[in-house]
């Protein structure tokens, strides 16, 4: 388990701020027409700027409640 005093205490620590934000739900896990119970799965996307002045794009998909990617881009 790591804590944020231990992310905020690391040397490599990158402080920005979102300026767009997504959150993307689809079949929340709720029982739909058929008498089956499909998975629910999430799309989370944020892009903005970082306190250097660079841009950062952050993309995190879960499925079934466990993260199946996360993917973070500097530029």
């Amino acid at each position: 388990m790591l804590t944020v005093g231990e992310l905020e205490s690391l040397p490599s620590l990158i402080i920005g701020r979102a300026t767009k934000y997504q959150f993307i739900q689809l079949n929340s896990g709720r029982v739909n027409s058929h008498p089956t119970m499909r998975d629910g799965q999430t799309q989370t996307v944020a892009h903005g700027l970082l306190e250097d002045g660079r841009e950062f794009l952050f993309n995190r998909t879960t499925e079934a409640n466990e993260i199946t990617s996360v993917k973070i881009d500097f530029k």
